[in-house]
């Protein structure tokens, strides 16, 4: 039933956590805390590269703009994430990585976009990363 042979990409970037220091393996963890912890990062990255405006604030207006104004207000509170919220996030991000996961205290949280290149049947680190988020006790 398929259409061709699956092909390997040439290059990945993907985000890594550290704890202390060490690079959480989250093949070792559930896959739903893998992708709270992957997703909700990579949604909390996108918003702080846009100065923490949520991108469906414009969608929110366009669909609500027949309305009342308080109806766009009613529906922004509800959906959008506020720039206040948001930067807790790193905060929140610890203390969910140290009581669902590692059930141990944090001294320090790093997030990592580290980038890999498939030769010879595996996947090579190419650099030493780039810094997303330090956190410290």
């Amino acid at each position: 039933m398929y259409s061709h042979k699956e092909q390997l990409p040439a290059a990945v970037s993907q985000n890594e956590f550290y704890i202390n220091g060490k690079r959480l393996d989250i093949t070792r963890i559930p896959i739903w805390q893998e992708a709270t912890i992957t997703h909700t990062f990579q949604k909390y990255n996108e918003l702080q590269q846009t100065g923490f405006k949520d991108p469906l604030d414009a969608v929110v207006k366009k669909r609500t703009g027949s309305f009342p104004p308080f109806v766009y207000s009613y529906a922004a509170e509800k959906i959008i994430n506020g720039s206040d919220e948001v930067k807790r996030y790193p905060v929140w991000l610890k203390n969910y990585i140290s009581h669902q996961i590692t059930r141990n205290p944090i001294q320090q949280l790093k997030v990592k976009e580290m980038h890999y290149q498939y030769s010879n049947g595996k996947f090579i680190q190419t650099d030493t990363g780039k810094t997303l988020l330090i956190l410290k006790n």
